[in-house]
């Protein structure tokens, strides 16, 4: 039971970063994040501070903006793989639904037949 509740604290906890992973793509990914930028670069050219701190700053803001993308992107292809998952589950028990129409379609066309070859024998032994 502890193992259980471990696993869905994970699970939760898991699914909170995933979410915030996801605001914070969309965040970095939107208008509102290039006007932000924008101001902040004008404002330290006008400002004249120190272009090393800011060139710091903005490769350090880079690689944690390309991991949240990638981690986006994990997120994304984990939700497709559960998706295909459910659709084939879904696929294969209309294709075993098929297969037992199938069976007995065939089961039926064999009594069929079974019963033509009794009507034959019966007009053959008649004539």
């Amino acid at each position: 039971m502890i193992d259980k509740l471990d696993t869905n604290q994970h699970q939760n906890s898991k699914s909170l970063l995933a979410r915030a992973t996801v605001v914070f793509v969309r965040l970095f990914g939107s208008w509102t994040s290039i006007i932000a930028h924008t101001l902040i670069f004008v404002g330290w050219f006008v400002f004249n501070w120190n272009i090393e701190r800011l060139l710091v700053i903005v490769s350090i803001e880079a690689i944690y903006i390309g991991i949240f993308i990638l981690m986006a992107e994990n997120i994304e292809t984990a939700q497709r793989d559960r998706q295909r998952k459910l659709e084939h589950q879904k696929d294969m028990a209309v294709v075993k639904q098929d297969v037992a129409v199938d069976k007995k379609s065939l089961k039926e066309l064999q009594d069929l037949h079974l019963k033509i070859d009794k009507i034959e024998q019966l007009i053959k032994n008649k004539k």
